[in-house]
């Protein structure tokens, strides 16, 4: 038999070996099909990766503005290139490589009717997720669809990739996302949004929701302390004023007050070694940055929590004389790490 009559035959295909490609890729349709019955959410998905799977497969907030869902079975390439659209289809490959390994998604409703608002009020949520529990989910993809149900889907989805991809990976912070986490979100997103309109605020903002993927430690200790010289509002008498400043801001007990100011004098030490080029092992480079990270976030609630506009340093001077901070609780209810 020549090679041609071979080929004819099918001699020469190994049909064991297509099954076993093929199988996967259409068990992932049937899993997206049955997911796809029972899902009647509508609206946007943004993929989440680099954190591992939830217990709990969905984390709701109580206004119905968003949700935190697991996904199993992200779509491969193969069946993420079937469910694109043509329009879609021109970043394929970039879009299945920055959604290998996502493990959730964030759901925006249909409510947010404009595509643009919604890409900027999730971006806006995920770091505000950050800020309150140091969560590392990166975000990853969107689409108009579930990512838990694409690969059902036949030349319908509208998807594109995110700014953070799959080289940003966390250096630190938490793989644990709680309902209690996503609660505290929900009762702060618009305080967020309100005091972002001011610059010292949303530049903080910014930096909490970027500094743990940063992978030079150096410019990750300089952005977050940037962040909090920004938010305290002073640019002179730096240390003697920001542990100052934080002890008061950050603690109600007189003796925690002592306490934290002295760290935050040490870490502040640390923090000009850092920037200024001097030597540092590894380790301590990664636990400065890691605790400058959790200081800026930890400032960021506290203010959230506050009854009164973003405190200066003015105002600061005054609680340091004496005066109260006009405070929601006696302390900020939102996890650290």
């Amino acid at each position: 038999m020549t090679e041609q009559e071979s080929y004819k035959s099918g001699g020469s295909l190994d049909l064991d070996k297509i099954r076993r490609l093929l199988d996967p890729i259409l068990a992932q349709q049937e899993r997206a099909a049955r997911f796809a019955e029972t899902d009647a959410r509508r609206g946007h998905f943004f993929a989440l990766a680099g954190v591992p799977t939830p217990n709990a497969p969905a984390l709701i907030a109580a206004s119905g503005l968003f949700e935190v869902h697991a996904v199993d079975h992200p779509p491969g390439l193969v069946n993420l290139t079937g469910a694109l659209r043509p329009e879609s289809r021109l970043e394929y490959a970039k879009l299945g490589g920055a959604i290998t390994g996502t493990t959730h998604e964030l759901w925006l409703s249909e409510k947010v009717s404009d595509r643009k608002f919604a890409l900027s009020l999730a971006n806006r949520i995920i770091y505000l997720l950050r800020v309150g529990s140091g969560w590392s989910a990166r975000a990853v993809g969107y689409a108009d669809t579930s990512w838990s149900a694409v690969a059902a889907q036949r030349g319908s989805v509208m998807a594109h990739v995110l700014g953070e991809e799959w080289h940003q990976r966390a250096r630190f912070g938490s793989a644990v996302l709680s309902q209690a986490d996503v609660n505290w979100v929900d009762t702060h997103v618009l305080e967020a949004l309100a005091r972002m309109r001011e610059t010292r605020f949303s530049m903080a903002f910014d930096a909490a929701g970027e500094v743990h993927l940063i992978s030079d430690l150096r410019m990750a200790v300089s952005r977050a302390w940037a962040g909090v010289e920004a938010l305290l509002g002073i640019n002179q008498e730096l240390t003697f004023r920001i542990a100052l400043y934080l002890a008061v801001l950050l603690r109600s007990d007189p003796e925690d007050r002592v306490k934290l100011r002295a760290e935050v004098k040490t870490l502040y030490g640390l923090r000009s070694k850092a920037v200024h080029g001097v030597e540092m092992t590894d380790a301590v480079l990664l636990d400065t940055a890691r605790r400058s990270w959790t200081l800026l976030r930890e400032t960021l609630i506290a203010i959230l929590e506050l009854d009164e506009p973003t405190p200066d340093a003015a105002r600061l001077d005054q609680v340091l004389l004496g005066h109260q901070l006009a405070r929601k609780s006696a302390q900020p209810t939102a996890g650290t790490d």
